[in-house]
């Protein structure tokens, strides 16, 4: 899994997607250069999808502060 930090909270990717990211906002790209995550963090410091590719899963564990974004199809 790639790890990447985004605010307080830890985001695992089960593909090594190409991330772009800055202090609160993450976009994860794959190899055909298609978005497939946008996440950001609320004023609140809370995690926020903004939108999700159709094959992807996200497994919140929130005591922890992470988000797994699991891809289900190749």
């Amino acid at each position: 899994m790639k790890s990447i930090e985004l605010g307080k909270w830890v985001i695992n990717f089960n593909k090594d997607y190409r991330v772009v990211k800055d202090d609160n906002t993450l976009i994860a790209i794959d190899h055909e250069r298609e978005v497939v995550s946008v996440l950001s963090i609320t004023d609140s410091g809370n995690i926020c999808i903004e939108k999700n590719y159709y094959s992807m899963v996200y497994e919140i564990l929130d005591d922890k502060n992470v988000l797994n974004c699991i891809t289900l199809k190749n």
